[in-house]
Parts: C-alpha cells; sequence; structure tokens
C-alpha cells in the first residue's frame, strides 16, 4: 500500500510530532507499506537537514518563498499554504497513493483540491474547536469557514481517543480510536535511576502556549512540597522556589540527563481548561517508554487502572486536594522504574500501528 502522510509541522526542526511520525512510517513500511510525507510548514527553518526517518520513500517541502519572507507568522502560514496548493497537488498525483493520511491542521482555500479523487483519512489529536478557544480570532474564523468542508470530504478519521472519535459521529464516516504509540522494546532494560538523593525529584515537561498543561498547577505541586525537587523543562516560569529547577528547552540528550535522575513524571494537569477528559500526550508515552511512573490530570485508557499511573481529578484544584495522594505515590516510586514488559503491550508502536494500517486498508479498500 502506498501512503502520502500529509503534515504542518517542520521536518527539519525536532518535535514530538515529527518523531512520532517518524515511528508510525518506520513501523508501516516494516509491515509493508510505502510511505511518502508531505509537510507544508507554518515556519520557516533555516536547515538543509531533513529529519526524516530513512525508511521514508520520498517527500515535498511546501514552500513559497515570497509568503516565507513575510515577518508575520499568521500571514506566511496562511499564504503559504494557499500558495503551494498546486505543487503539493502535483506531487501527490506523481505519487498516486492508495491513500492519503492527513494530520489534522486548519482547513484553509483550495485545500480540497490537493486530494483529488484519493482516499483521505485525518488523524485528530484534539477537539479543534474547543483549544481554538485560546487562540485568535483569525483562526477560529478559519475553521468556522473551512473546517466542516474538510470533514465532510474526509473518507474516515482515527482520533487519538474516544473523546475525540465522537465529534465526527455527525458526518456518519468510518472512525476509530487509536491512541498515540511510542517505540518500545523489552529487549532493553528501563532507563537507569540515578538519583541518589534523599529528595525524590519530579520533572514536568511543557510547551509554550498551552494553558492545559497546568504548568502554574506543577508550581503549585512543588510550592506544596517543599520536600522533593521539582524539575520543568520548557516555558519558564516567573516563580522562584528554593527545590525548583528550570531548565528551558533541551535537546535529547541533556532532556534524557534530566529523566535519569526522574523519579516521578508529570504529564498535563489542566485538560479541563480544554473542556476535555481524556488525552495520550506524546511527552507521558515517553515517559514510560524510559519507564518513569507518571502522575496525570486527565484519563488514558491504555494505561488507566495501572499501578504506576496516579490519575488526579480533572479540576482546577487537583493538586492541592490531592497532595497526600501524590506525596504518598512519590515516595512509593522513589528510585524504582517500571518493566518495560509492562508498558509495551499497552503503549507500543508494535500493537498500535499494526490496528492503525489495517484500518488504513480497509478504508483504501473499502471493506467494512
Amino acid at each position: 500500500m502506498r501512503i502520502v502522510y500529509v503534515t504542518e509541522f517542520n521536518l527539519e526542526k525536532p518535535s514530538g510530532v515529527l518523531h512520532k511520525m517518524n515511528e508510525q512510517i518506520n513501523a508501516w513500511s516494516s509491515f509493508g507499506a510505502q510511505v511518502y510525507v508531505v509537510s507544508i510548514p507554518m515556519t520557516s527553518v533555516n536547515s538543509d537537514e531533513v529529519l526524516l526517518t530513512k525508511r521514508v520513500e520520498g517527500y515535498f517541502i511546501a514552500k513559497n518563498s515570497t509568503a516565507m519572507r513575510i515577518r508575520s507568522t499568521g500571514i506566511a502560514n496562511f499564504l503559504n499554504k494557499i500558495f503551494t496548493v498546486s505543487k503539493v497537488r502535483k506531487y501527490i498525483g506523481e505519487v498516486n497513493p492508495d491513500i492519503i493520511y492527513f494530520r489534522e491542521m486548519i482547513a484553509f482555500p483550495r485545500l480540497l483540491s490537493i486530494f483529488n479523487n484519493y482516499k483521505v483519512v485525518l488523524e485528530s489529536n484534539t477537539v479543534l474547536s474547543t483549544e481554538l478557544e485560546h487562540s485568535s480570532l483569525k483562526l477560529r474564523q478559519m475553521y468556522k469557514w473551512f473546517q466542516q468542508k474538510l470533514y465532510k470530504r474526509c473518507n474516515a478519521f482515527i482520533g487519538v481517543t474516544d473523546e475525540i472519535c465522537r465529534q465526527f459521529i455527525s458526518y456518519d464516516k468510518k472512525s476509530i480510536t487509536i491512541a498515540n504509540s511510542i517505540f518500545v522494546t523489552t529487549d532493553l532494560s528501563p532507563l537507569p535511576n540515578l538519583n541518589e538523593d534523599k529528595e525524590a525529584q519530579i520533572t514536568f515537561v511543557g510547551s509554550p502556549d498551552c494553558p492545559w498543561h497546568g504548568i502554574d498547577k506543577f508550581i503549585e505541586m512543588a510550592r506544596l512540597m517543599p520536600q522533593f525537587q521539582f524539575n520543568l523543562v520548557g516555558p519558564r516560569h516567573p516563580a522562584l522556589l528554593p527545590n525548583l529547577t528550570q531548565y528551558g528547552f533541551l535537546d535529547k540528550g541533556r532532556l534524557i540527563a534530566v529523566y535519569k535522575k526522574t523519579d516521578v513524571a508529570i504529564g498535563t494537569l489542566a485538560l479541563h481548561r480544554n473542556k476535555m477528559e481524556e488525552a495520550c500526550p506524546l511527552k507521558v508515552r515517553e515517559y514510560l517508554s524510559f519507564g518513569i511512573p507518571v502522575i496525570l490530570g486527565y484519563l488514558d485508557k491504555d494505561i488507566e487502572g495501572q499501578d504506576f499511573v496516579l490519575n488526579l481529578p480533572n479540576r482546577e484544584h487537583s493538586v492541592k486536594e490531592n497532595i497526600a495522594k501524590i506525596d504518598h505515590f512519590i515516595r512509593c516510586w522513589k528510585g524504582k522504574r517500571v518493566p518495560l514488559s509492562l508498558i509495551e503491550p499497552l503503549i507500543s508502536t508494535r500493537v498500535k500501528e499494526v490496528e492503525r494500517l489495517n484500518f488504513l486498508k480497509s478504508v483504501a479498500t473499502n471493506d467494512e
């Protein structure tokens, strides 16, 4: 089966999404699929190095030099997408795929023309209408004008949670819930725990402009638990606490060094701000792939009920109201790791991507 994977994420800049794409492509190709990638990037990066897996059959990066010279990122992104539609359509036509795998983005004028008559499966990682409540009026208008047309054109949907999948019920198309996966192998041991201090080390990896991540709640946790050491990776916070280290953004090697001394890692804590209950973030998959136990503020059905997961209620004061439970969980897991034999069957690419590829095949061949 020949697949064209369409995304707006940059192929020249490391990211969790690009890492996920590469792992999906590696898995699909290992099962016999030929995968091509089209990137219509949101921003321009001064790099000639494309960070795609070697197992990709080919790729096309849609960049319009005039659009990319515009200083306003939003306008540049919008114009680049419109100006490169013809080139994207031509490339996809040359590949002649059995199916287009489209990672959801905000739709734009002429987008549907790149699909021609090919089957399209849309992967949705959020309830976009709700997430856009935190975004600009222009983006919300784009969603209002064009997104339903995109949904109507798609042949099927994959949501990473049941909650996300339910938003497509009204379109009466095939749909399935397949959570995010990550490469996990039981041939390796978990990342060693090198924390020899008396105090447990708690780590949170966040992203900018994502209030639902709940970085403020992580800071509250640090304030309420001076007996532990807290590590914040990603956006900096104005808080200055003696038990809080802020690293800023780290490359992979330096991040793993932080993981090696981490006893417990923290996932999203404020998903209620997006009016959502379920999630399966890539960063939590990464924590688990290293054998690090986690504290979450949402439901992840793949790992629900596991003793290496502490689920907090999905509400505003969840940290303060459950500080005793958090303390107990951290003390129980101090100096320990989760066996990867427990993790691998739950979230590995071996399990998830076989299911995803079988679904794509069923859409491509019109099988029920």
